[in-house]
């Protein structure tokens, strides 16, 4: 899911300048460019959604102002539905909106922290038990502690030699 992959620490770097959280952002679809200068706007939006992000996973509620600020980049680009219909091809359902791609682009990524919070009612929001991880991830069932097989193995791995160590 989108906002997962935006507050993950793996994106640092692709988001560290426009030209590059451009290319990141069509990696995953989205066709608009950044304008050099909206990093900060950038940094701020991604602080906001990982606050609420990590409040949903650990029960608790976001800051007012990462709400707001959340609110803020969803309400900078109106959409409106509109629909293709392309000869001989099947009808298609798309959002259109005049906002500047930078607002668009903060409202995608606001849009998606909303919808993991808020729509996944019956796959909650957990944050990585690993030690050094701290990823937040969606549980498939009720008992998924880490995020990854990888993780989970490292727990497995340490508790292990933790035992066969004081024998």
């Amino acid at each position: 899911m989108l906002a997962l992959e935006f507050i993950d620490r793996e994106a640092d770097g692709p988001l560290a300048d426009a030209a590059s959280a451009t290319a990141w952002l069509a990696e995953r679809r989205i066709r608009s460019a950044l304008p050099p200068g909206s990093e900060p706007a950038l940094a701020e939006l991604r602080a906001a959604a990982e606050s609420l992000l990590r409040a949903a996973a650990g029960g608790g509620r976001p800051s007012a102002a990462a709400l707001d600020r959340v609110n803020a980049a969803s309400a900078a680009a109106p959409v409106a539905e509109q629909l293709d219909w392309p000869g001989g091809g099947r009808p298609r359902r798309w959002l259109a909106t005049s906002a500047l791609p930078q607002a668009h682009v903060l409202a995608l990524l606001a849009r998606s922290a909303m919808a993991l919070v808020a729509d996944q009612p019956n796959r909650p929001l957990r944050e990585c038990d690993a030690p050094r991880c701290g990823r937040i991830f969606i549980a498939d069932n009720p008992r998924q502690r880490w995020c990854s097989k990888a993780c989970g193995n490292r727990v497995r791995v340490a508790r292990h030699a933790s035992r066969h160590r004081h024998i």
